[in-house]
């Protein structure tokens, strides 16, 4: 089917399916992730599946982006010149499966990515995020999984850096859960990732950042999930996380992490869509002499269909290493409110503010740093504005019109940013 939507069922399916695949190529944390009982991504697959070709299931959408002008694509700081740009990202994200005789289910995820850049040549780049996965079922009762993810991408990694770096991570993981008949699960996880990273240029200066964050990471945990409605699971994880630096200069940054967490996710499609996740996390360096982090960790983002408005809400909070070279560990804490109104059948306003603040900690204390004694902690401030007007091209399928506002205010002024993107979009979830 070439018309874009397709028929009146693949348009009401379109946000299910767009969902489902970034579900599935999206980077995996353990608290934000669900375990997925054997049948409940058998019917997945069937209710999001576009097309029939032999044995096998495909889902596919054409994905376009960011398209438009952006004021500062290197994030200078605020006492600079910055460098402006208009940019478009287009891919195409993709899920192959083959369903055998309802105890075999390969599928392959594919997102082909193309980020442009129309000045600015050497940020233009390729991407690409390759997950296979292949699970058995034994007994109608026991569920094997393996799963390989290679993601190669030119991105910000965390919201401390200014400039795009290329980021590949290769991440095994591999599953046994028991299954009962009510889609209740428990079962341990266990992965082997290795994130390796290229150095950033920038005209500031250069900041190495493989040298400081290249890592090898090893996780294993229990999880227990529990279906509470037809499609609202409840989950309960407890896991254990070393990470092993790999450049020998940066060897005194190895730790390992204990982290219980516990939520629901509600489904797809539905009144209220998304997942709440809430945990407690301990991280602690090898080297007892440097300060750890023993706090809240969250990863939640959900939204409430009521009449002509969607309410959404989002929280994220977690310990994330740091190539700044006074600290291992910066706590990042964003939070945010947004709102859509339906004025009629064909147009929507959408208004988000995102805030929030990364909260460094000293490796040790400013003095044995080289640093005046009484030298405050680095803490950045984070302020999001986007407003957008979405026009209904078919069924569950707008184009938007898009204006963001960032800013990053720091208690040292030389790490303040700001910058405004305007521009479109292309969604499937109108």
């Amino acid at each position: 089917m070439s018309e874009l939507g397709g028929s009146s069922s693949l348009k009401r399916l379109a946000p299910s399916l767009l969902l489902w695949l970034l579900a599935v190529a999206a980077p995996a944390r353990p608290q934000g992730q669900i375990y997925k009982p054997f049948d409940a991504v058998l019917e997945e697959i069937a209710r999001t599946a576009r097309w029939s070709i032999g044995p096998f299931k495909v889902s596919s959408y054409f994905q376009l982006r960011n398209v438009g002008y952006d004021s500062n694509i290197y994030l200078m700081p605020d006492h600079t010149e910055p460098v402006s740009d208009f940019t478009a990202v287009i891919s195409l994200p993709t899920l192959v499966s083959l369903n055998y005789e309802d105890w075999v289910l390969f599928s392959l995820s594919d997102t082909p990515a193309y980020a442009f850049y129309a000045k600015q040549e050497k940020e233009r780049s390729f991407d690409n995020n390759l997950i296979p996965e292949l699970k058995f079922r034994f007994f109608r009762w026991l569920v094997l999984t393996g799963r390989y993810e290679h993601d190669r991408s030119r991105r910000r990694p965390s919201s401390e850096f200014d400039v795009r770096a290329k980021v590949i991570t290769d991440d095994y993981r591999g599953s046994i859960f028991i299954e009962s008949s009510r889609l209740t699960a428990f079962g341990f996880t266990g992965s082997a990732r290795t994130i390796r990273y290229e150095d950033v240029y920038s005209e500031e200066e250069v900041t190495s950042v493989s040298r400081r964050l290249d890592r090898d990471e090893r996780e294993g945990g229990l999880q227990f999930n529990y279906r509470i409605f037809s499609d609202t699971n409840f989950f309960l994880y407890g896991g254990y996380e070393e990470y092993e630096f790999a450049h020998p200069t940066s060897r005194y940054r190895d730790s390992y992490s204990y982290l219980l967490s516990s939520g629901v996710q509600f489904p797809l499609m539905g009144r209220i869509r998304g997942n709440i996740s809430l945990g407690y996390r301990k991280l602690i360096p090898r080297k007892t002499v440097f300060n750890g982090y023993s706090g809240l960790v969250g990863n939640t983002s959900f939204n409430f269909r009521f009449s002509r408005f969607l309410f959404r809400a989002s929280y994220r909070r977690d310990c994330v290493f740091t190539f700044w070279e006074y600290a291992l560990f910066f706590v990042e804490n964003l939070a945010g409110p947004g709102v859509s109104f339906y004025p009629s059948s064909f147009l929507r306003l959408d208004y988000d503010f995102r805030f929030g603040e990364n909260a460094y900690t000293w490796l040790l204390s400013p003095l044995s740093l080289g640093l005046e004694a009484g030298t405050p902690q680095r803490i950045d401030r984070y302020r999001t504005h986007t407003a957008s007007l979405v026009f209904r091209i078919a069924g569950n399928v707008g184009a938007g019109l898009t204006g963001t506002y960032w800013q990053r205010e720091s208690n040292l002024p030389q790490y303040s940013r700001n910058r405004f993107f305007i521009g479109s979009f292309l969604t499937y979830e109108f």
